[in-house]
């Protein structure tokens, strides 16, 4: 919900930004220069973040999901869909649903047509359902309305903040493995097996691999090193890597002038139940996959939930993608969606809108360098999936595994995740075990059967209140932190200084952890002679 901003001025002249709800009281001087304006605009310092860690979000936001310029209009001309006018559509819509994320909703997520969604449009709903691409297009043009009005209304943003905590951590972890699947896959590392699901991949070796096992390195060995922009720099060397030394083929052209064709909708289908059906099968993929990429994305960062366990900005970015969806299908192209890998963009620092507006403006300059954009190999953007999805693994510590009420729904969407490459399929069947598992005790409460209260308390049916479960996630951490050294940055003048006033025989023990702004407070007790 929208919110006034007042600006009040004090007899000396200090200067308050009042604000309720997601963002935190600013106090600052008032802004003096364009600079302060970006920074007031986006909390990017009251997020706890900079300017470069922004830009290097946005450029790695925009680096990994490039590839749907090209791979769209691959699956799309199965539609009879015309594939420069939908790289063009691509590339348009990406631009301004990003723009639009990081300016209304300020979170640091991308939008494009989606994988998936583009996959059904195509293949179910035009080459087996025999719909026209127009007719296709006015369903989803109908789904995006609904998606848009849930949005309005608020009633999206209830629906996703009452998900079990256990299972918005499942989907987490689901979304982790999913991420590292479709990576390993796209290496060639992993493929469809004879006898069992997956298998070994058959070409094992290839350039591709072996490039990506050395991104993969270099990142890793970047970060452990807590070099900036790690991520971006491993993908640009290794684009630079294989370009230079021939592992992947250059571009035939590096600038295309755009090519926009806008399509006429043929709402002619909506006339009947079959029509309808496609819609709320569509409604509710979209509603799920994005309620899940927002849930999963924004508990990787502290500084994109509020107090109360919500996603800062969750009802802005529904209502931003409900109008992408509609725009999308008016452009000629599958639904939009927010996508897996801003993950990545967040991981890399990313805390607020303005990489997603610098993504969605690298987005609007593609539309000319279709062409160019076609040469990142995939061995430079697949890494950063297996990387990312590992990432995710630790919010695996927070569901309870000892309730067989919390655990089992979560593994179960862990599992229909990654094995269905769904988001939706697994929430949906997480969900669903979740309520027949805790029914009986939601019945016991309600009709008080003392008998089958005593098995379970309250607090264990719908799980631990949001504000007790964070003190407990706040806790944990802290003792990670206190027993990491790795988390640990030392003034060397304080413990220099130390050094030179006590004795030889020193025991040193930190007592403070890193706050969550990442300044690092530390006190060094000194125990001379015990």
């Amino acid at each position: 919900m929208a919110r006034d901003m007042r600006r009040v001025q004090d007899q000396v002249g200090s200067y308050a930004v009042l604000q309720g709800g997601d963002q935190p009281h600013d106090l600052s001087p008032p802004p003096r220069t364009f600079a302060d304006r970006i920074d007031r605009f986006f909390h990017i310092t009251a997020r706890g973040s900079d300017f470069k860690t922004e830009f290097r979000a946005g450029l790695v936001l925009f680096t990994t999901m490039c590839y749907i310029i090209v791979v769209n209009p691959d699956i799309l001309s199965a539609a009879k869909l015309d594939k420069t006018a939908v790289a063009s559509s691509t590339a348009l819509c990406a631009c301004v649903g990003s723009i639009v994320m990081g300016l209304f909703a300020n979170l640091p997520f991308g939008t494009a047509p989606g994988m998936g969604l583009n996959t059904y449009f195509a293949y179910e709903l035009v080459v087996q359902e025999h719909f026209t691409a127009s007719q296709a297009l006015a369903i989803c043009m109908a789904a995006g309305g609904i998606f848009l009005f849930l949005g309005l209304t608020g009633l999206s943003n209830i629906l996703v903040n009452n998900i079990p905590l256990s299972m918005k951590k499942a989907i987490v972890v689901g979304i982790g493995m999913f991420q590292t699947i479709v990576g390993l896959y796209s290496l060639g590392f992993i493929e469809p097996g004879t006898y069992t699901v997956l298998q070994l991949g058959s070409n094992i070796g290839t350039t591709d691999q072996l490039m990506g096992l050395f991104t993969i390195l270099l990142i890793s060995l970047l970060m452990l090193l807590e070099a900036p922009g790690s991520i971006l720099i491993g993908i640009i060397a290794s684009v630079g890597i294989s370009l230079s030394a021939g592992f992947a083929p250059l571009p035939k052209a590096f600038v295309g002038a755009p090519d926009l064709e806008l399509p006429t909708l043929d709402y002619s289908v909506l006339q009947t139940g079959k029509g309808w059906i496609s819609v709320f099968f569509i409604f509710l993929v979209a509603f799920i996959d994005v309620g899940g990429v927002v849930l999963g994305i924004a508990a990787q960062s502290k500084e994109l939930i509020n107090e109360h366990g919500d996603v800062l900005g969750a009802q802005r970015a529904f209502i931003t993608v409900g109008a992408g969806i509609c725009m999308s299908s008016f452009c000629g192209t599958s639904p939009m969606i927010i996508f897996l890998e801003s993950a990545a963009a967040v991981q890399q620092g990313g805390r607020t809108g303005f990489g997603a507006v610098l993504a969605g403006a690298l987005f609007g300059l593609s539309m000319f360098f279709v062409p160019a954009l076609s040469a990142v190999p995939r061995s430079a953007t697949a890494p950063v999936l297996v990387l990312v999805g590992s990432f995710m693994m630790g919010a695996v510590m927070a569901i309870p595994w000892e309730k067989i009420n919390h655990s089992l729904p979560a593994f179960i969407t862990v599992c229909m995740i990654t094995f269905t490459c769904s988001i939706s399929y697994g929430l949906i069947a997480g969900l669903a075990f979740y309520f027949i598992l805790n029914l009986p005790f939601v019945v016991a409460k309600i009709f008080n059967w003392r008998w089958l209260k005593k098995r379970l308390t309250i607090e264990e049916i719908i799980g631990t209140p949001i504000e007790r479960q964070l003190e407990v996630e706040r806790e944990i951490e802290a003792e990670r932190q206190r027993t990491s050294v790795f988390m640990f940055k030392i003034d060397d003048q304080l413990l220099h200084d130390t050094e030179r006033s006590l004795p030889l025989k020193i025991g040193r023990r930190f007592t403070e952890p890193i706050d969550p702004a990442g300044h690092a407070k530390h006190r060094i007790s000194a125990l001379s002679g015990v």
